[in-house]
């Protein structure tokens, strides 16, 4: 690891205790991250769940240390997306079960957030889930379900989409829906059906939302497993990009849309960025009326140094990873987190 890398590391560590010390608390503005952290499980078998190569005589050997580490390493990674503060609501994606939510919160420097675990179990074969964390200090929690991906009758062996509604900053009401849709693991081709489901049982939640609170703020975020200009995102699910000229309450914009223009992304395959990892707003949330409200360029790729190492094969940077393949490398995830900013007239 480069001098600059490791003094990054350092600084986040000094960085990462400064809400303890301080405990600021800015009741004007609220941060929202979501962050897939790439295979969170514990070390333990599971029978009813592929996650044999994540034990001790597993392929990847996993272990306690090896866990330790990575709960310190994202329970950092967190914090410093904060800065200074503890984000006030945390989306995780890929986390094996509620046991290591609760290490997470409580043998790290999260300790002192005031974190709440909202998790489910899934149907996905590996036993990963989409979860989420609150700050129950300024997070009121109204409702929260989890939404399985249902084809034909037929439950996909897949994440559940996580809905969550809450009062912010005793202000207003957030409708909050977590993704980790369908992967392409087994090709583009093969799995777009899978994604594009996903995109439309989203959609009709939303539309639900929308038939019952016209002027409802809506919030989604996630690992898409698609770019913002796939037909799942575009199409299906119609999140478009900001025109900035006509915003209307229930059309969803994709903040994320021009991300991959400016040359950025949130995961590398190979010598190539994509955008993944978006994150999509209601037009009511754009509007500036009053309540809650973010800006058209408020969502951002949280990107710092520390959380990039040199790409020796195919040039530039990649994603500091906990695993290289089968080789254990230390790091905190193939993806990079995303958060919005959320402010409060």
């Amino acid at each position: 690891m480069s001098l600059p890398v490791k003094c990054s590391v350092l600084l986040i560590i000094f960085l990462s205790h400064l809400p303890v010390l301080y405990g600021q608390v800015n009741n004007n503005y609220a941060r929202i991250l979501f962050y897939n952290v790439e295979n969170l499980f514990d070390v333990e078998d599971d029978p009813e769940t592929n996650d044999d190569e994540f034990t001790p005589g597993g392929d990847r050997h996993w272990n306690y240390y090896r866990l330790e580490k990575k709960l310190n390493n994202l329970a950092k990674v967190i914090v410093a997306a904060g800065q200074f503060e503890f984000p006030d609501i945390v989306g995780l994606a890929e986390v094996e079960n509620r046991k290591v939510l609760e290490r997470l919160i409580s043998k790290t420097i999260l300790q002192n957030s005031g974190y709440k675990i909202i998790h489910k179990e899934s149907p996905d074969l590996r036993g990963i889930d989409v979860a989420l964390l609150y700050d129950s200090k300024k997070i009121y929690p109204l409702k929260y379900k989890s939404i399985p991906l249902i084809d034909h009758d037929d439950v996909i062996s897949s994440r559940e989409i996580l809905y969550f509604s809450c009062i912010l900053q005793n202000s207003d009401t957030l409708h909050l829906l977590f993704n980790h849709w369908p992967s392409r693991y087994s090709g583009v081709l093969e799995t777009v059906k899978l994604r594009g489901i996903a995109a439309l049982i989203l959609k009709n939640e939303i539309d639900s939302i929308f038939a019952n609170q016209p002027q409802a703020k809506v919030i989604i975020m996630g690992d898409f497993n698609d770019q913002p200009n796939d037909d799942s995102i575009l199409k299906i699910l119609n999140a478009i990009e900001v025109d900035t000229s006509k915003i209307e309450n229930q059309q969803l914009y994709n903040l994320s849309a021009l991300w991959d223009t400016k040359n950025k992304g949130t995961l590398k395959y190979q010598s190539l960025w994509y955008v993944f990892d978006q994150i999509i707003v209601s037009g009511s949330l754009l509007n500036l009326k009053e309540g809650l409200y973010c800006d058209t360029d408020g969502a951002k790729i949280y990107d710092p140094l520390f959380l990039f190492e040199e790409d020796k094969r195919y040039g530039g940077t990649k994603v500091f990873r906990t695993y290289v393949g089968f080789k254990y490398n230390g790091g905190f995830s193939d993806h990079l987190p995303v958060y919005l900013d959320i402010f409060n007239n």
